[in-house]
């Protein structure tokens, strides 16, 4: 479990001193002015910043969005079909094409429909854009159960109108008779 540690630093030429800590969303680093010119006034806002960064309703984990990969590979893999399996890889690589996301917490609405928007982009059939939407979903509700979010962002699978696949030919469908 991820702790958020917030230091303190004074940088040259600035007259207050900063809160510096890791954002486990984004992975990068953030920093937050003090206000405050005494180093002690100071680390008092960084202790009650690191409070407030770490409190949560939930704990929730923070780790890479590979690591949540793997966890997700690990536990839910072995009970599914191979079909299953090969349409999940496939979201998870788009998921990492796409997006680049550095936790899972990173996909938040905004990330799903630019997810969304891109898929449609590359492929024609609205059937594939409602799979990898699906996939992504269920990624999303497992990563809540499992306490890696807090609370899933909601994706809209569109309704595919039409069928999919071909005509039964005439042969076909008096060898079905028999």
């Amino acid at each position: 479990m991820g702790q958020i540690r917030v230091t303190v630093i004074k940088r040259t030429g600035r007259k207050y001193f900063e809160a510096r800590w890791i954002d486990p969303v984004t992975g990068m680093k953030r920093t937050q002015t003090t206000k405050a010119s005494r180093r002690r006034d100071a680390e008092r806002f960084a202790v009650r910043l690191e409070e407030k960064l770490n409190s949560h309703e939930r704990e929730i984990r923070l780790v890479s969005f590979r690591e949540f990969r793997a966890q997700y590979e690990e536990d839910v893999f072995p009970a599914q079909k191979l079909k299953t399996r090969q349409t999940t890889l496939s979201t998870f690589t788009a998921i990492e094409t796409i997006l680049k996301p550095a936790t899972i917490a990173s996909i938040d609405p905004a990330a799903v429909r630019k997810f969304s928007t891109a898929i449609r982009k590359r492929t024609k059939s609205e059937f594939s854009v409602a799979r990898h939407l699906r996939e992504l979903r269920k990624i999303l509700n497992w990563a809540v159960r499992n306490e890696f979010l807090a609370s899933a962002p909601g994706v809209k699978i569109p309704a595919v109108r039409g069928r999919k696949g071909r005509d039964v030919t005439h042969e076909e469908f008096e060898r079905i008779l028999l």
